[in-house]
């Protein structure tokens, strides 16, 4: 009957975790009847105790965070992951989940796999089911799937639920059952937290210097090259609301930063702390060089649904700006201590002609946003790419809507 329906979610990952829950909550929103639970495989799976969501399994923490499970190559660092994880008892959590998962065998109606195919075969195995697999983390338009991978999916999935269309009919010309949702990371987003106005023919370029150490440091280089752009802007006649060069340029500061940090950096760039001007911005700064420059300390959804431009070291709010069309220059800058060339190349391949990425000196940053800002069908070519590649909002509904139904139905 639909009042016992159980919804398994298994997730490989941190990330998938906070996927995981996102659609556990809109499910319980939509069906309170039906009974979720969480399978989290690797570490504790704290998203799903802040969506209140029971686990029938918390795993220990590896110190791969999971990715042995996932990779299979065979360079040097992958079997020293291995070794951590092995000695972190990585053996015998794989032996309680295996006890846990088959002590589930006839409670659970659906399951739902959030990750690459390997909670899927999973479940496949030790519950004999086969799982809806949301698979968002790869493309084909950056990388392909492997033979082993799409043998797995055909027998352990029943679905698989991709972020594009181009990646769903590349796994259907090879017999696996795909339908494109969007991408979750998408609607992890929030708004409404910060009203950013702008005026008729400005443009707002958001910065997003990164979270952790080399923050500064590519703060500084960004703020640097501002005044670059500015002069090379103030040649431009605006008229009728065309842009005429003045640019608004908010930062996007991460709350765990004290904002000391930012402060300092922008005096030392020139700029001046508003006090007098009340502004939604967190901190404002006086006007110079025709723009203006702010910081928010939340409301990233915001600030991208207005942003013209985004320009920084960041991770996941670069796609996510990707994702609402918004052209990104970044460079080579510092993160985790660490140059992010390696990095910034991987983001190169998921953004596609929708990422630029320049050296890491403000005279090259300035000239890409100086193109970018100022030619319209450029800007316009790397928002559309961007958006395909990334994939369209909305995916969490659309996994619940899929869900939802066939858990109402009564089917089996």
């Amino acid at each position: 009957m639909a009042l016992n329906r159980q919804l398994l979610i298994i997730t490989n990952g941190y990330g998938e975790d906070m996927m995981g829950a996102m659609i556990a909550e809109a499910v319980k929103a939509r069906t309170p009847t039906v009974n979720v639970r969480a399978f989290p495989l690797v570490g504790p799976g704290t998203a799903f105790d802040r969506a209140d969501v029971p686990k029938v399994h918390a795993s220990a923490p590896l110190p791969s965070g999971g990715y042995v499970l996932r990779d299979l190559s065979l360079r040097p660092q992958h079997w020293k992951n291995v070794t951590r994880d092995l000695r972190s008892g990585l053996i015998a959590d794989l032996v309680r989940q295996r006890r846990v998962m088959r002590g589930l065998r006839g409670q659970v109606t659906r399951v739902l796999a959030v990750g690459d195919a390997y909670p899927a075969v999973l479940a496949k195995l030790w519950l004999g089911m086969q799982a809806d697999l949301v698979q968002t983390a790869k493309t084909v338009l950056a990388t392909r799937f492997f033979g082993p991978e799409i043998a797995a999916m055909r027998w352990a999935c029943r679905r698989v639920l991709v972020r594009d269309d181009e990646t769903a009919a590349w796994l259907r010309q090879r017999r696996v059952s795909a339908i494109s949702v969007g991408n979750p990371m998408m609607d992890a987003l929030t708004y409404g937290l910060v009203d950013l106005p702008k005026a008729s023919g400005e443009r707002l370029v958001a910065i997003f210097p990164g979270s952790r150490e080399g923050i500064e440091s590519n703060l500084r280089t960004i703020l640097t090259a501002i005044p670059l752009v500015h002069r090379r802007l103030a040649e431009l006649p605006g008229e009728d609301g065309r842009f005429g060069g003045r640019v608004q340029w908010v930062i996007a500061w991460p709350p765990t930063q004290p904002d000391k940090r930012v402060r300092a950096c922008a005096a030392a760039a020139g700029w001046q702390v508003d006090e007098e001007t009340s502004s939604p911005l967190h901190l404002k700064f006086a006007a110079r060089d025709g723009g203006e420059l702010g910081v928010i300390f939340g409301g990233v959804g915001d600030l991208l649904q207005m942003a013209d431009v985004a320009v920084g070291v960041a991770g996941t709010v670069h796609e996510q700006a990707g994702g609402h069309g918004v052209p990104v220059i970044t460079f080579p800058g510092v993160v985790a201590g660490r140059s992010a060339d390696r990095f910034v190349r991987t983001q190169k391949r998921f953004l596609g002609d929708g990422m630029q990425i320049v050296a890491p000196n403000p005279e090259s940053i300035a000239a890409a946003l100086y193109s970018v800002l100022t030619d319209e069908r450029l800007r316009q070519e790397m928002s559309v790419d961007a958006k395909r590649r990334i994939g369209r909002p909305g995916a969490v509904q659309r996994i619940t809507d899929l869900i939802c139904e066939e858990l109402k139905g009564g089917g089996p």
